[in-house]
């Protein structure tokens, strides 16, 4: 996404990891807020992400430094004892 026209302001790329329930939401949400562009996502479960790359048309990162790369932030929603 190009910056907004006749500012300095660049949206900020958001990453997703975790593509179940709780991601999608954040997918979607993200997908609509003004100021934020879909940067990439990404599952442990291949399928998992696949599918949430496909549905809202986001690049789907193969490893976690490949989410890293190409993001300003991340959005982790995976279940609590995957946080480690």
């Amino acid at each position: 996404m190009p910056p907004v026209s006749g500012s300095n302001f660049s949206p900020l790329r958001l990453a997703v990891v975790g593509c179940g329930m709780m991601g999608r939401r954040h997918l979607q949400a993200a997908r609509n807020a003004p100021g934020l562009t879909l940067s990439a996502t990404y599952d442990s479960h291949v399928d998992c992400g696949a599918k949430a790359g496909k549905d809202f048309d986001v690049r789907v990162a193969t490893s976690l430094e490949g989410v890293c790369k190409t993001s300003d932030a991340v959005v982790i929603a995976v279940p609590t004892q995957a946080h480690s």
